[in-house]
């Protein structure tokens, strides 16, 4: 029998967020016959950030912290523990020892990484917190999570000089990788590999029942900076000449008051207030979608790939128009999706759809369909689990 492989899953923190998603999924369908999982998150863990900690537990997957300058975590006592760091930080200072302090912060991290056959870290940014030491081990992969538009600086710019294997969900993530101009890799060494984001879809039937009579779009996303979805206003106000009694319901949390606030002015500019609603965030989805009675909703996509909260309400069969916010490519656009770059036809397919019951039922088998096809863990976990026993042979 083949020895199982001891893993490291390195995150930030387990909150209710799409790495952390994208975590347990894979926690959950990982074949614990041939993989040995652990979890190590490089923050401390308490009530605002442990929403996947119970759940890790009970799969009987152990979960490690590492707390950046904690010098002394085995002692459960915390004002103890506060006391001795303060005193190990002043005194060491003071003796001119802040190189070899700082070298034992850094042996902690070390510490706990050490044993394992692959470390799997999810997110760039979590790699960029510590990339000194997650480049001395060669036996490192990690998962790109977050599309280029995203990012204000590029996060690839002070890679360690090293050879790299990425997990990517979207194509577009390679072309920003290799678009960095890198000042200190003479030869980039990148390894690809491309996985798309994966759900528990057993048992997930469509449940879809059609409202047309007041035709409702759900925008699922949180409100910031890096989720471009301000185009939905302007969608929703062209929609509105053509169905004046249609509503927008935004479900999401805002993360800044102020962008909140310009996109509750941009609704008053464009005089869709009153027909616009910001719900914040709701816990279940198929709950809201059923109750609230969603027609349709509106999301980003890039080209065909999806984040966690589209393939979650379209895994019930909630009819879908896609805004891409990648470069237009209809050779990697599925058939089944309904996918455009342009506010004119996305809203103008919009109104065709929610106009006639057959075209949205249509609509509702087709994105159905393509969740079940393309997001089952059940059916792709095999290809990580692929990549991650090539990289020990």
């Amino acid at each position: 029998m083949t020895e199982k492989k001891n893993i490291v899953f390195v995150v930030d923190t387990l909150a209710q967020h799409g790495a952390e998603r994208y975590l347990f999924e894979i926690l959950k369908a990982i074949d614990k016959n041939k993989f040995n999982p652990t979890v190590l998150c490089t923050y401390p863990l308490n009530e605002s950030n442990n929403y996947y900690e119970a759940q890790i537990y009970a799969l009987g997957i152990p979960i490690e912290t590492y707390s950046h300058g904690e010098l002394y975590s085995e002692i459960e006592h915390l004002g103890k523990r506060r006391l001795l760091n303060a005193f190990t930080y002043r005194s060491q200072t003071m003796l001119g020892r802040k190189k070899q302090l700082n070298q034992r912060i850094e042996n902690v991290l070390r510490e706990k990484l050490l044993g394992y056959d692959i470390i799997s870290i999810l997110k760039i940014e979590t790699f960029n917190r510590f990339p000194k030491i997650f480049a001395e081990f060669p036996n490192t992969i990690i998962h790109l999570l977050s599309w280029g538009i995203q990012y204000m600086e590029n996060p690839y710019e002070s890679l360690p000089n090293r050879s790299y294997q990425f997990v990517t969900m979207i194509e577009s993530q390679q072309d920003h990788v290799k678009e960095t101009s890198f000042k200190h890799i003479s030869s980039p060494d990148f390894k690809f590999f491309n996985f798309p984001l994966i759900l528990d879809l057993e048992n997930r039937k469509n449940t879809y029942e059609p409202n047309v009579e007041t035709p409702i779009i759900g925008v699922f996303s949180r409100i910031n900076f890096d989720q471009p979805t301000i185009m939905f206003l302007f969608a929703f106000h062209s929609l509105l000449k053509r169905l004046p009694n249609a509503k927008l319901y935004f479900y999401g949390k805002y993360l800044e008051q102020s962008i909140y606030d310009f996109y509750l002015q941009t609704t008053k500019v464009l005089g869709i207030e009153k027909s616009l609603h910001f719900k914040g965030h709701v816990p279940n989805l198929q709950e809201t979608i059923i109750k609230d009675e969603i027609t349709m909703g509106w999301m980003n996509i890039g080209n065909s790939t999806l984040g966690y909260s589209s393939i979650e309400i379209a895994s019930f069969g909630l009819p879908m128009t896609f805004f891409n916010i990648e470069k237009h490519d209809p050779s990697k656009i599925d058939d089944r999706l309904s996918v455009f770059n342009d506010m004119e036809s996305f809203v103008e397919h919009s109104f065709e759809v929610i106009s006639n019951e057959d075209k949205i039922k249509a609509e509702s088998n087709k994105t159905h369909d393509f969740i079940i096809s393309n997001h089952s863990a059940k059916k792709r976990i095999g290809e990580l689990e692929n990549l991650l026993l090539s990289l020990q042979q």
